[in-house]
C-alpha cells in the first residue's frame, strides 16, 4: 500500500492508486476531513464528510480531545464499524486526516490510515471526484480509550529537563518564537523545546519525505528513537 517500506509503520500511510483500485472493498470507509463547504465541492467517491469544524475536540470544552461518547456517536454516524478500515484524507497535508487518525488510535481503532498527498495527490493523478453523497448504514463503535498515547501537563513538568525527554513543539515559527500567538494566549514555548514545524514533514506534492530523510532530519533536532517524545 505504501511504496517506501522503510518506514517503521508503513501500514499508516495508503497510496493513491491503491485507495483508486480499492474504492469498492465493502470494508472500506474513506472519511474527507475538510471542510463541509470543500467537500460538497467533491470528494472522493464513496467518501463521508466528517462535518466537524472543532478539531475532534469536546464542544464543552475544546481543551480536550472529544469524550468516549462523543467519539462513539460521530463514529456510529460516519458508518464505522469496529472492523472497518478507515482512510482519513484532507486538501492541507495531512493536518486534519492525522488529526483524526490520531483521535482514532486513542480510542482503540488502530485499523486507520492516511492517504499519502490526500486530495492534492488524488487530484493531480486524475483519479476520479464526485459530488454524490454516499448513504451509509450507522455503524457500531466502541471505544477502547489508550490513555498512554496523551501526556499529562504533571508528567511533562516532572520530566521536562530530563536527558530522557525531548518536547517536540511543531507549531509555526511565530508562534514557538512568541511572534505570533493563538487565541491571545501568551507567546513563546515550553522551555527547552525542539522546534520543527509539522509542514517540513512533507515533500512539495503534499506527502511525507522519505524514510531515511525525516529519520535524518529529527535525529539533527535531537528526536531520537530512544528518547521519549512529547508532542504538541
Amino acid at each position: 500500500m505504501l511504496e517506501d517500506t522503510a518506514y517503521v509503520h508503513p501500514e499508516l500511510l495508503v497510496e493513491a492508486h491503491w485507495l483508486q483500485e480499492h474504492l469498492d472493498d465493502p470494508n472500506l470507509r474513506i472519511i474527507d476531513t475538510a471542510s463541509v463547504d470543500a467537500y460538497e465541492r467533491a470528494h472522493i467517491p464513496g467518501a463521508v464528510s466528517l462535518r466537524v469544524d472543532n478539531y475532534l475536540k469536546d464542544p464543552l470544552d475544546s481543551t480536550y480531545v472529544m469524550t468516549s461518547e462523543q467519539c462513539s456517536s460521530l463514529m456510529a454516524e460516519l458508518g464505522i464499524n469496529q472492523d472497518s478500515y478507515v482512510i482519513a484524507y484532507d486538501h492541507r497535508g495531512s493536518l486534519y486526516a492525522t488529526r483524526f487518525w490520531w483521535v482514532m488510535s486513542y480510542y482503540g481503532h488502530n485499523n486507520v490510515a492516511v492517504l499519502n498527498g490526500g486530495w492534492n495527490k488524488w487530484i493531480n493523478a486524475n483519479f476520479p471526484i464526485t459530488r454524490e453523497v454516499p448513504s451509509v448504514a450507522m455503524g457500531t463503535f466502541r471505544p477502547d480509550t489508550h490513555p498512554d498515547l496523551i501526556c499529562s501537563l504533571d508528567h511533562l513538568r516532572s520530566g521536562m529537563h530530563s536527558p530522557e525527554i525531548v518536547v517536540l513543539d511543531v507549531r509555526s515559527h511565530k508562534e514557538y518564537t512568541g511572534e505570533g500567538k493563538r487565541n491571545n494566549i501568551r507567546g513563546g514555548h515550553i522551555p527547552g523545546a525542539v522546534h520543527l514545524e509539522w509542514t517540513r514533514n512533507l515533500l512539495s506534492d503534499d506527502t511525507f519525505k522519505p524514510a531515511q530523510e525525516l529519520l535524518d532530519m529529527y535525529s539533527m533536532a535531537g528526536v531520537t528513537p530512544e528518547k521519549e517524545v512529547i508532542v504538541h
